[in-house]
């Protein structure tokens, strides 16, 4: 399937969702809103990146890193309908031939993420279309509510890449209870692999157990990986375990990942410490991961420090300091990154 197909398929999807959401609004009363956030970035590295990187921000640049709109429709109390698009469309970083990408590619086009109708009853909660899939803590989440600039090296490599998908989801969400449940049954065929041609089923899901101050989440995700350059489909199965903690002005966030991708292993996480002080957040992060636990001498180590400043509910400008060791690329040694966000 190439990029363009990738696209289509995914703007058809949003027409879709748009003209049913269209035809109800003649029928009941709605509310609508359009919201979103633009992140710019400024990026130094220290040392030369090579391919192992875990992004495509070139040295010492800055770039417009993440601007989205989102379009939401609620037609009254358990029908709704959502459309997400992101507007500075960027090559996946996991993309291993980018020239050819980029060749049949436009950059400058809109990439549709997420278009899908919803339908909600006090706890429980029903999608369909293209949403995000429910397996731990940083994949489901807007990169607006990161405390990091970016997600953990083995969430961003391993998972990130098929994060929007097509299918059905639902989820079990009690205002009171010790637990919730979101699991979903996916195509397989994500907006950002244009060699998806598997015809399985994906399956994934996520429990989380309430405790004083946040939640303990166990996820899974079993399915075919539609390989990137060959065009064929290896099965992968991934475990992963999530917690968040809130005590005082602490916050605490760990997260754990293992499995097997055809004939690789890869695993890792990390554990990320904020303190909230007025307007200002401090945070410490250490993550690791490995594409293959089984190989030796490809292990990426990352420590960071960096503090997030609240210039209102809806700004803020950040500093981060990142020192890496990372055996497939001795030479690169971390990087200082700058961002302001602005939501809308």
């Amino acid at each position: 399937m190439s990029t363009s197909h990738t696209f289509r398929g995914s703007l058809l999807l949003a027409l879709t969702v748009l003209f049913l959401s269209t035809v109800a609004l003649m029928a009941a009363p709605t509310e609508w809103m359009v919201n979103g956030y633009v992140q710019g970035r400024f990026t130094q590295d220290m040392g030369q990146k090579g391919a192992s990187a875990p992004f495509t921000t070139p040295t010492d640049s800055f770039d417009v890193k993440r601007a989205y709109l989102q379009w939401h429709v609620k037609l009254d109390e358990h029908v709704g309908a959502q459309i997400m698009a992101c507007m500075n469309w960027t090559i996946p970083p996991y993309v291993v031939d980018k020239a050819t990408v980029k060749a049949a590619s436009n950059p400058d086009k809109p990439e549709i993420l997420e278009a899908y109708a919803e339908y909600i009853n006090n706890s429980y909660q029903a999608r369909a279309g293209l949403s995000r899939i429910p397996f731990g803590y940083e994949v489901p989440l807007s990169s607006a509510q990161l405390i990091t600039t970016e997600r953990s090296q083995i969430m961003q490599t391993q998972l990130y890449p098929f994060a929007f998908d097509r299918g059905l989801f639902g989820y079990y969400k009690p205002s009171k209870g010790i637990f919730n449940v979101s699991l979903a049954i996916t195509d397989g065929q994500t907006t950002d692999n244009p060699n998806a041609t598997t015809q399985a089923k994906n399956g994934v899901g996520r429990v989380g157990i309430l405790i004083p101050g946040g939640t303990i989440g166990v996820s899974g995700y079993v399915g075919h990986n539609p390989a990137e350059t060959a065009g064929t489909n290896v099965k992968f199965n991934y475990i992963g375990a999530d917690l968040q903690d809130k005590f005082g002005n602490f916050l605490l966030i760990g997260e754990y990942l293992q499995g097997s991708n055809g004939t690789t292993h890869p695993q890792g996480g990390y554990a990320t410490l904020a303190y909230k002080l007025g307007a200002a957040q401090p945070y410490a992060r250490y993550d690791l991961s490995t594409p293959d636990k089984n190989a030796v001498d490809c292990y990426f180590h990352r420590g960071t420090v960096g503090v997030n400043y609240f210039l209102n509910p809806t700004s803020k400008f950040q500093v981060e300091y990142q020192t890496i060791t990372d055996d497939l690329n001795p030479s690169w040694r971390g990087q200082v990154v700058t961002q302001y966000q602005v939501c809308f």
